[in-house]
């Protein structure tokens, strides 16, 4: 039983860092034309958006290799939420934008509750300083 919850934990984390990854390059590969607005329009504020996708990659990098799987689906959780209900801008707030997070959140739940799982990189935590 626990390989099963195990194995579950391990696609649910390359899953979640699948959809975390693919959502930052589709900003990130947007065209001038295409570009989403954020509620506060301001040419400077398009920095914000490339940041936030950088933040949701690297995020998911390390949600793929199980470090501090938690904390990683947390931080993927707000990253996400934030890019999808925000980003476009608040007039154009959508059924799919909320059902988008509600999916990321639900299948990011388990690994919350439960971590990781015993397939990742670096078990119980990275332990070492930088």
């Amino acid at each position: 039983m626990t390989n099963t919850l195990d194995g579950l934990q391990c696609g649910f984390r390359i899953l979640l860092s699948c959809f975390l990854a693919y959502t930052a390059v589709e900003f990130l590969m947007m065209t001038a034309g295409e570009t989403p607005r954020l509620v506060v329009t301001h040419p400077g504020h398009q920095w914000a958006g490339k940041m936030l996708a950088a933040l949701m990659i690297l995020t998911a990098l390390w949600m793929a290799f199980g470090v501090h799987t938690r904390v990683m689906a947390l931080l993927g959780t707000a990253l996400f939420a934030g890019m999808a209900l925000l980003l476009p801008g608040l007039e154009r707030l959508t059924m799919h934008s909320v059902l988008s997070v509600g999916l990321f959140a639900t299948l990011a739940l388990p690994l919350i509750c439960a971590g990781g799982g015993r397939f990742s990189l670096l078990r119980g935590g990275w332990r070492v300083p930088l």
